[in-house]
């Protein structure tokens, strides 16, 4: 009693309009105009309270005192005990009014809406009852409100913002009215204990990756509702999509989600495994359709399919085998890529290049037949993979950045008659790489070979005309010959080659030279052309400069 009196005492000192009450750790309060909040508390029983019950009107000023609690470093008993800190705030009957300061960042209150971020990273707010007349939740409302375990939401909420929930792990329960039409993207990303959410049936809009990380065991997908980019996000318990008839979007077949035309795999439960046959009919596999689908061992695919798209498969641990059709047309981008498990592959005859990050990161990949179609290996297509041997056929023009970069156990590379470029880094960290045939390229580009340390020998082809910055630094090199075609030599070609000892330089016109180091060793050059090179920029720079014999 003698607490409560102080309390009175203090408000009464600051002319509160407010109607409240005291007891123990639980606060009952009823404003009569906005900005009460902190008038009715004093330190003490700021600390004290874990159930705050709120009526009548309140603004940003009142909000921001909310988060000061919500946020507070620690909570005490009357006696100035530690005890646990939560709050459980329950606003059933207040009332958010536009107007009055800034809650967070610019954003000011508008009425009855939960604003953007208005209760961001409150990680003591353990349970929540949103005001009656609620009709909208924003973006990041309760994003990271990590001990939040339970929402209460009125039946005329209509949407609810990107990320609004994002991040709270502990949320276990909440009930979203029928009435609600949108869930923004990243809606319930992160909420790791979410096991039981049912989608409103007026849904009209699911937002890309909403469900992000919720363990989710069926997605029940009503008729009116349409899921973002096809992309709900990756529900790791997920062993089931099912749609309400009548849907104008979606289709299902034992599980799988599938366009309303049934000619489009959109998505597979990423929880079920084994041996998967697509349906006669399908022409398209979606992007990320199979993403993550760790324990997929095999898929066979019916001849109408004529594309895959980007990251169809990636991520797909056990996956050893996959048959694709000779009529495909399309591989995406990274289909294949973190699929450790897959160890060999045919690859269409049907395509003319292997995509960036095809294979990137197949551990197990020792070999992979290309065909006499293909002309491109984009970047990163195999890099980090487990290849052994490469032998790309005579129709191969193109080597992107870093397409075998980190091949450890790569030992040989024959590369075709027609090859033109070799892209920045291409083999670059091919550790054990040793044989290496180049019959034909005119560019060979910045640190293309770099980190071959295996590498002893290097046959330049005649039509090289550029070789690009460190291509062929820290490798096992002990000569260097550059062909009279070359006419750009880029910066430290040769850096940290501890076996080299000679580059001869074929033509009688030193190339122009970037920045050299290892000037010790002898650079043998065409007879007459001695003092062509000791006047040249960066060339003069070598101790030793010979004609050929």
């Amino acid at each position: 009693m003698v607490t409560v009196a102080v309390i009175v005492a203090k408000a009464q000192q600051r002319d509160v309009r407010a109607d409240y009450s005291f007891h123990g750790d639980v606060a009952e309060i009823t404003t009569h105009e906005v900005g009460q909040l902190e008038k009715v508390f004093t330190p003490e029983s700021e600390k004290r309270v874990r159930a705050l019950n709120i009526e009548g009107p309140i603004n940003g000023a009142d909000i921001k005192f909310l988060q000061r609690i919500l946020k507070r470093g620690g909570a005490e008993d009357q006696n100035g005990r530690s005890i646990s800190n939560y709050v459980d705030l329950d606003l059933r009957y207040a009332r958010i009014v536009g107007g009055g300061p800034s809650y967070y960042s610019y954003y000011r209150t508008e009425h009855d809406v939960i604003g953007n971020s208005m209760f961001v990273s409150c990680s003591h707010l353990r349970s929540v009852v949103l005001p009656e007349r609620t009709r909208s939740i924003g973006n990041d409302a309760f994003r990271y409100c990590s001990a939040l375990t339970e929402v209460k939401m009125p039946r005329d909420v209509r949407s609810v913002g990107d990320h609004a929930f994002a991040g709270c792990y502990n949320l276990n329960r909440i009930v979203l009215p029928d009435g609600v039409e949108t869930l923004g993207d990243g809606c319930f990303d992160g909420c790791t204990s979410l096991r039981d959410l049912q989608l409103p049936r007026g849904l009209m809009s699911l937002g890309e990756k909403a469900l992000d990380n919720v363990p989710l065991t069926v997605m029940r997908l009503p008729a009116t509702t349409r899921i973002e980019k096809n992309s709900p996000g990756f529900m790791p318990n997920l062993t089931a999509y099912t749609v309400e008839s009548g849907s104008r979007y979606y289709t299902y077949e034992d599980g799988v989600l599938f366009d309303v035309t049934g000619e489009v795999l959109l998505l597979y439960p990423p929880k079920r495994g084994g041996n998967y046959t697509v349906p006669e009919g399908v022409t398209r596999l979606e992007a990320s359709a199979f993403r993550s689908c760790s324990n997929l061992a095999s898929v066979t695919m019916p001849a109408s399919v004529v594309e895959v798209g980007d990251n169809a498969f990636a991520s797909c641990a056990s996956l050893r085998q996959v048959t694709f059709p000779l009529s495909l047309k399309r591989l995406g981008s990274g289909v294949f890529e973190g699929c450790k498990a897959l160890a060999y592959c045919r690859y269409p005859a049907s395509l003319t290049d292997v995509p960036a990050k095809t294979f990137k990161d197949c551990a197990s990949l020792a070999s992979v037949d290309l065909p006499a179609s293909v002309a491109t290996i984009a970047r990163e297509a195999f890099k980090s993979s487990g290849l052994q041997a490469v032998s790309l056929p005579s129709t191969v023009t193109l080597i992107e950045e870093d397409a075998f970069r980190g091949c450890k156990a790569l030992a040989a590379v024959e590369l075709g008659d027609n090859m033109r470029l070799i892209g920045k880094g291409a083999f670059r960290d091919c550790d054990g790489l040793r044989q290496l045939s180049i019959t034909a390229a005119s560019i060979i580009e910045k640190e293309a070979f770099r980190g071959c340390k295996s590498l002893a020998a290097i046959n330049l082809p005649s039509q090289l005309t550029t070789i690009g910055d460190n291509a062929f630094r820290e490798t096992a090199i002990t000569t260097l010959d550059l062909p009279a075609s070359v006419t750009d030599v880029g910066n430290k070609i040769a850096e940290k080659c501890k076996n080299l000892q000679t580059i001869i330089v074929r033509r009688a016109e030193p190339p122009t030279l970037g920045k050299v180091s290892n000037n010790k060793v002898k650079l043998v050059v065409p007879a007459g052309s001695e003092d062509a090179y000791k006047a040249a920029n960066h060339w003069k720079e070598f101790k030793q400069i010979v004609a050929d014999e």
